[in-house]
């Protein structure tokens, strides 16, 4: 929730400036399951105080 607050506020500028650019927040099963629909999958994890990397990779 925290997270999203976040992210909208940082979008807020974009928004201002009349750029297109706007992040995102997806729930990480969710990119994890379409990530996994195009082959790939998770072969590492970090998860930070705000923040979250993943690392995805396709069988060999």
């Amino acid at each position: 929730m925290v997270t999203r607050a976040a992210i909208a506020l940082a979008n807020v500028w974009p928004r201002l400036r009349g750029w297109k650019f706007r992040a995102y927040v997806h729930p990480t099963h969710v990119v994890v399951a379409a990530a996994a629909g195009e082959g790939l999958a998770l072969a590492e994890r970090r998860v930070g105080l705000v923040w979250q990397m993943l690392v995805l990779a396709r069988d060999a």
